[in-house]
């Protein structure tokens, strides 16, 4: 029986997602993979991604002919409903694949959980970057910037833990903590 496995990333633009089908071919290294004395791809009657956003969309995308030819997915922004970016956040990811017949459906399924952080990254990446590193500005100002980033800092760590745990509330609030301290200006930098 197959066994789907995927590989789903962001790449470092934050403007595309890359879905991979992982559960390769069948060999005696891989029992459960596509092919005799499994399911053959050319077999597959329908697949689709579903993708649950950070805003509770749903977004239904066909995949058939990528899982068929064995090609990655690229999924972009405006596949999401979103413009220029893939937002930062928890993302849910549903495969459903019919290897029955239209009339008997019979689907073999793969699910799992994302937690994206990608648009935070650059933002903290920004804002290290703004830091006087000459001295030219007043202590007191340099002060505030170097508290800044190292307080954004330090929350985008625990963010970080916090996604690879799958601890998805304490991500949620880290990500809102995060967002609202980069985007206020308490004291303008030199």
């Amino acid at each position: 029986m197959v066994s789907l496995s995927f590989q789903i990333c962001i790449n470092d633009c934050c403007n595309s997602l890359t879905v991979l089908d992982t559960t390769y071919l069948y060999s005696t290294d891989n029992l459960t993979g596509w092919g005799a004395p499994n399911t053959n791809l050319e077999d597959i009657v329908s697949a689709t991604l579903n993708v649950i956003t950070p805003n509770n969309d749903c977004v239904t995308l066909d995949i058939l002919t990528e899982i068929q030819a064995q090609s990655s997915i690229t999924v972009d922004p405006i596949d999401l409903g979103f413009t220029d970016v893939i937002l930062d956040g928890v993302y849910r990811f549903y495969v459903n694949i019919n290897i029955g017949t239209e009339e008997e459906p019979e689907y073999i399924t793969y699910e799992t959980t994302k937690l994206f952080y990608c648009n935070i990254n650059k933002k903290i990446s920004n804002l290290i970057g703004t830091l006087d590193i000459n001295g030219c500005c007043k202590p007191c100002k340099t002060g505030n910037a170097f508290d800044k980033v190292l307080l954004a800092w330090t929350y985008f760590q625990t963010l970080k833990n916090a996604a690879c745990c799958g601890k998805i509330d304490t991500f949620n609030k880290l990500l809102t903590i995060l967002n609202k301290l980069i985007d206020s200006k308490p004291c303008k930098n030199c």
